[in-house]
């Protein structure tokens, strides 16, 4: 592991106090679950808005809200 980057509580911090290395990490992280999202938004499926945005909150919003008030 690079000693640049240290990882507390969830929310990595770089040497610099740049937020690139939490963004890039956040990033990996919620793409995967993006895809879910776009695979059960596919009409051929067709869920609903309410259940898509349940899943929306649980998945993505929980995980991008962690840490945002530092």
């Amino acid at each position: 592991m690079n000693n640049n980057i240290i990882k507390i509580f969830g929310i990595t911090f770089g040497k610099r106090c740049y937020w690139t290395h939490h963004i890039l990490s956040l990033k990996n992280l919620i793409s995967p679950r993006l895809n879910i999202i776009e695979m059960l938004a596919h009409t051929s499926w067709g869920s609903k808005t309410y259940v898509l945005l349940t899943i929306y909150k649980s998945l993505i919003i929980s995980k991008l809200n962690y840490g945002s008030f530092i």
